[in-house]
């Protein structure tokens, strides 16, 4: 095998630290202290002389999803938990918490707070801002008794963080510390800390305007700037002021922010004071690709093993890739190209990214069985927030996955998936993650003048996606709200045009732009507007059970197929295919999933999902979703019963959410999207590949070389005529 060589091989290697150099605080507090390292689970080794390699399976457990008696079962035994303290554990983990930088700098962010109803946080890398701060103002009593509510831009790091502290705390995942994510809450009514993603403190607002139940709202990673928790700063804004003239406890907000950016958030909030906070950060030695690695994933291939062969153990591998597709592939390549060499230590190979259930995500986290090197293949979950115990070394691809919103020139936008290089900001949190614990070393597969060319940081997520979502949203809170929200930075016109077009094809609003009952009825469900669409449609149409299934499956954030060879896809596909596309086909694999599985034989399930190349994990993840989903429905009055044989009448309850993805076939053979004209590809993953179907319509769209329209399905173009999006185009 090749190497791959880095600067660093030679004498241009360079030391670097992330955090904790900082030596101007500008009035603000600071605050430093000694080093120490996380506590960990450990694993059980396993004995034997040939060098293992440990691979994290498609088919382990998955919490299994609850009806409303177990449901009850647990919130019980949550009351009778919370009463219950191990405070051997929690004095235990007390001295590893005094030892953290922001641990000295506690009685005056305490004092801060208290005085002020708004501060900014400025904590570097290392500090323990996320897990310690929410402690402080929990053990202080700041917030009246009230809940304190801790957002976060990703779930994995809601979890993990709600489970490191819990631990902390001496108390069980659920009871005092609990976590709440999309399709999976960890909490009840007597919580008093919530790890939450911004995106459930948003649903929350639906139903709870003032947020009454909360005394205190961190947004953590502010600086990421999502869409989210740009609509929760702005929603905050707003409420504290409203809570004060309603005769309600002030709600205390603090804003945590990891870049010198701080003072955007504290002009925002009317010059709110900022507390820096120094971290705690071991040198990082970067080594840069001596030429661009084209091939990235043979790169890191071969990096790992560069790595694993010449350094000693501790230190486990870290590598950064840009999604699940290229985490499973190269999961795969480790585990034949390790089977038949001869390793100087045992491996296991972890994965982490955002639809990994709780338990997946835990193993990470676990220190490896003695003589063993854990490689953890990540996406850029793994940046910030969290810290995995035993890396030292860390391979950046430089890439990431991101989505994109194009506006084009009549008006009419498209969401885009695609690859690109990541900000100079990613690419030193990336390295920065080597030198959480230890000194260590960051090997990226590009060169330091591409480093240099890179953008400083990645653009809020507002300037770069689709504002469906957050149209929606806030009328849904009330047009009031609507109308008078301050945003952090301005969106375009263009932008704001184009959602309220989308939300209007979707019956979201009226002509007038006003929020319609149909459309209220869509903010109140955990996923995409266009996706409530199709389930919210699904009714009148009596094949709601179908369009259950359906709308679970394109829920699920992580590939169905585990083949990294196309001609083992196809013949699944093939296997499964409708004569009507790739909608239908998800629809029979679920159906064939559910004959195996009421046969009630685990054995027979995972056979079942190994012999067609399926992931049973995503197929768990999607039973769950259902149920969830379910479960909203009754309680909206839907008869969940309601099924149909009809594909037809499916594809047109689809295309009411997916109206705008629609392109016609073209006389030389290529796709036109009816709404902006643009061209496109049938994916070659799709069943309709080569069937020169008249009319598609798609789920989603990636660019790489082409614009490539992904889970295709044919359909006829007069259905269109029931979209009021095409009538109103038509009239005017």
């Amino acid at each position: 095998m090749a190497k791959i060589k880095f600067d660093g091989d030679g004498n241009k290697e360079r030391e670097i630290v992330v955090g904790g150099s900082k030596s101007k605080s500008n009035g603000k507090v600071e605050r430093t202290a000694s080093s120490t390292s996380n506590g960990t689970t450990g694993v059980t080794p396993t004995n034997g002389q040939k060098k293992r390699i440990y691979f994290d399976p498609d088919d382990d457990q998955a919490q299994q999803s609850t009806d409303a008696a177990s449901q009850s079962q647990k919130a019980k035994a949550r009351r009778k938990a919370s009463k219950n303290v191990d405070f051997n554990l929690r004095n235990k983990m007390l001295e590893t918490r005094q030892q953290l930088p922001i641990w000295s700098g506690r009685d005056a962010l305490i004092q801060t707070i208290q005085a002020n109803n708004i501060v900014v946080v400025l904590g570097e890398t290392g500090s323990g801002k996320t897990t310690q701060l929410p402690q402080f103002l929990l053990e202080s009593g700041i917030g009246g008794g009230l809940k304190i509510a801790v957002t976060q831009p990703r779930r994995v790091a809601a979890i993990s963080l709600a489970n490191r502290v819990s631990q902390e705390t001496g108390t069980q995942l659920g009871s005092l510390v609990g976590y709440s994510v999309r399709f999976d809450d960890m909490s009840w009514k007597g919580t008093a800390l919530k790890y939450m993603t911004d995106g459930m403190l948003m649903r929350e607002l639906l139903s709870d305007q003032l947020l009454s139940q909360y005394g205190v709202i961190v947004i953590d990673e502010a600086h990421e700037r999502t869409l989210r928790t740009d609509l929760i700063l702005g929603t905050l804004k707003s409420i504290m002021q409203r809570r004060s003239n309603a005769s309600l406890p002030p709600l205390k907000v603090v804003v945590m922010s990891a870049t010198l950016d701080a003072e955007k958030f504290s002009t925002f909030f009317h010059s709110a004071p900022v507390l820096y906070v120094k971290g705690r950060q071991h040198p990082v030695r970067i080594l840069n690709a001596n030429e661009d690695v084209q091939d990235y994933m043979d790169g890191a291939l071969k990096t790992i093993f560069q790595i694993h062969q010449s350094q000693p153990l501790p230190g486990d591998i870290l590598v950064f890739l840009p999604g699940q597709e290229e985490i499973n592939s190269l999961g795969a390549s480790i585990s034949m190209f390790a089977d038949g060499a001869q390793l100087k230590h045992d491996i296991v190979i972890l994965k982490l990214y955002a639809s990994l259930s709780p338990q997946q995500q835990q193993k990470v986290f676990e220190a490896a069985p003695s003589n063993t090197r854990k490689i953890i293949l990540a996406t850029n979950v793994a940046e910030t927030s969290i810290t995995i115990a035993g890396v030292r070394h860390v391979i950046d691809s430089g890439l990431a996955r991101e989505r994109k919103f194009y506006t084009s020139n009549n008006g009419i936008g498209i969401d885009t998936l695609f690859v690109k290089p990541i900000s100079k900001s990613s690419a030193m949190q990336r390295a920065g993650r080597a030198g959480r614990e230890a000194a260590g070393v960051c090997y990226r597969l590009y060169t330091e003048n591409t480093f240099l060319k890179l953008s400083k940081t990645t653009p809020p997520e507002i300037e770069r996606t689709n504002l469906n979502f957050a149209i929606l949203q806030l009328k849904a809170i009330s047009e009031e709200t609507y109308q008078q929200f301050e945003w952090l930075d301005e969106p375009s016109t263009e932008a704001i045009q184009q959602a309220h077009i989308n939300l209007f094809g979707l019956g979201a609003l009226d002509t007038h732009g006003i929020i319609t009952d149909l459309g209220k009825k869509m903010a109140g469900m955990p996923l995409d507007p266009a996706i409530a669409r199709i389930l919210l449609s699904a009714q009148e149409r009596e094949c709601v059970s179908n369009i259950l299934s359906l709308c679970a499956l394109l829920s699920v954030d992580s590939p169905l197929f585990t083949s990294t060879n196309q001609d083992g896809d196809d013949a699944t596909r093939e296997r499964f295919a409708s004569r009507h596309g790739d909608h239908i086909g998800l629809l029979n694999i679920w159906a064939a999933y559910g004959e195996v599985a009421a046969g009630g034989a685990n054995a027979d399930v995972k056979e079942w999902c190994s012999s067609n190349k399926i992931s049973e994990r995503t197929l768990r993840r999607a039973k769950d979703i259902r149920a969830q989903l379910e479960h909203q429905c009754r309680r909206m009055g839907m008869d969940v019963s309601l099924s149909t044989q009809d594909e037809e009448i499916i594809l047109q309850c689809v295309l009411q959410g997916m109206f705008q993805n629609v392109a016609l076939r073209q006389g030389d053979g290529t796709y036109r999207q009816i709404v902006n004209h643009g061209a496109v590809k049938i994916h070659p993953t799709s069943s309709l590949l080569n069937r020169k179907a008249p009319c598609i319509m798609y789920h989603e769209l990636t660019l790489t070389t082409a614009t490539y329209a992904r889970t295709c399905s044919s359909i006829h173009p007069a259905w269109l005529r029931s979209v009021a999006f095409y009538n109103q185009r038509e009239s005017t």
